[in-house]
């Protein structure tokens, strides 16, 4: 791993890794003499670079945060289903007593 940080406690580091734009998926933690290895790969791409592992050393809090590379190598896919501005509406729309799909479509499309 070429880039390293060092964070006193793990809510630390996991903040800066839900700080960085794109999606990780979380493998399996592995134990080792050390401590604990927890490997991040990027959702995106399975051929991207960017891969993360955060190791949770065995006799203290100190939490290290390793990296492969900064950037991803590959371009980010556009995100699935409904935005949140979206979701914000529909459940403005359900607290007003909207609770019809028809009627939510109906009222979404006076909105926009």
């Amino acid at each position: 791993m070429t880039c390293s940080q060092v964070f006193n406690w793990t809510s630390d580091a996991d903040s800066s890794l839900s700080e960085e734009n794109s999606p990780k998926s979380k493998k399996n933690p592995g134990v080792v003499a050390s401590g604990v290895t927890v490997k991040y790969n990027c959702r995106s791409s399975s051929a991207c670079s960017a891969k993360r592992r955060l190791i949770l050393k065995a006799v203290s809090s100190i939490v290290e945060l390793q990296a492969t590379i900064e950037q991803h190598d590959h371009a980010l896919k556009k995100q699935k289903g409904i935005s949140q501005n979206m979701k914000d509406e529909i459940v403005k729309l359900v607290e007003r007593g909207i609770n019809k799909p028809k009627m939510i479509l109906t009222e979404l499309r006076k909105i926009n």
